[in-house]
């Protein structure tokens, strides 16, 4: 945690090797990688109150066929 700050949610995504795809600049610097839309799995690592009561919320509507 940061002072003052509460922590970001954090997860962890697993993928396959031909998954990573290495984003680049106009002048051809390494930015990162380029999430793909279907990981191999993602796990929770950390989850906000906020968040955490988020997903409550919407599984509870849910349940309620809404």
């Amino acid at each position: 945690m940061r002072a003052g700050r509460k922590a970001d949610d954090w997860d962890a995504w697993m993928l396959s090797l031909p998954q990573y795809e290495l984003r680049r600049d106009a002048h051809g610097k390494a930015m990162g990688i380029q999430l793909p839309s279907d990981p191999k799995r993602i796990r929770r690592v950390r989850v906000s109150p906020e968040r955490k009561r988020a997903l409550e919320v919407l599984a509870e509507l849910r349940a309620l066929g809404l």
